[in-house]
């Protein structure tokens, strides 16, 4: 068995003949582009029914598994609006966690869920992957970023869009924040570039 890193999920090319792909940028925020050929425009909408991390890696993710016991946290997944900084768009994007565990996803296929509950006091790894277009081109975005869940607190992910439809996909990326939220509203927590890579590792065939 090989092992395919959480930064090789956000940096391996996704190799299909019907598609064209050209990287650009800093391979761990902006990994795939693509010049989507029109003669193949109805296998792109199959492909892209597939969760963007399994059209990102070609594998299947398995779905997390909540925390049950008492010393937990929650956290959900968002693209309010209301979370929008001042340089991004909140997007929607398929929800992740790397745990001891491995990467998993926080969907699943037939129970779309948002929000998992966690162990707290533990370092935990999430991102939510976005698909950025422009032009005809688009690529995957969201590096993952740790932080360490205080019990009985709920926090939120948010991925932003850097950059408009007009932006040239070589400018476009994207940024991960966590918030928590308060009785006075949400507040950025401290997080940190994943560095764990070995920790977040997905098992794949040879």
């Amino acid at each position: 068995m090989a092992a395919v890193t959480a930064s090789d999920m956000l940096t391996r090319p996704f190799a299909k003949k019907q598609v064209m792909h050209s990287n650009f940028g800093d391979p761990a925020v902006e990994p795939w582009n693509r010049r989507i050929a029109s003669v193949f425009a109805v296998a792109l909408l199959s492909a892209c029914a597939a969760p963007y991390s399994k059209q990102a890696t070609g594998i299947t993710l398995p779905t997390a598994v909540a925390y049950s016991g008492d010393d937990s946290a929650f956290i959900a997944f968002s693209s309010d609006q209301k979370y929008k900084s001042k340089v991004g768009t909140p997007s929607l994007g398929d929800p992740l966690i790397c745990s001891d565990s491995g990467v998993s996803r926080v969907h699943d296929d037939g129970k779309p869920d948002d929000a998992i509950r966690v162990q707290a006091n533990k370092s935990i790894a999430v991102t939510s992957l976005i698909r950025l277009e422009s032009a005809g081109w688009y690529k995957f975005c969201g590096s993952f970023v740790e932080f360490t869940p205080e019990q009985g607190e709920r926090y939120i992910v948010v991925n932003e869009r850097i950059g408009g439809f007009s932006t040239p996909i070589r400018k476009m990326s994207c940024h991960v924040s966590v918030y928590r939220e308060t009785q006075e509203g949400h507040v950025l927590v401290q997080t940190q570039l994943n560095k764990q890579s070995a920790r977040c590792a997905i098992d794949k065939g040879a």
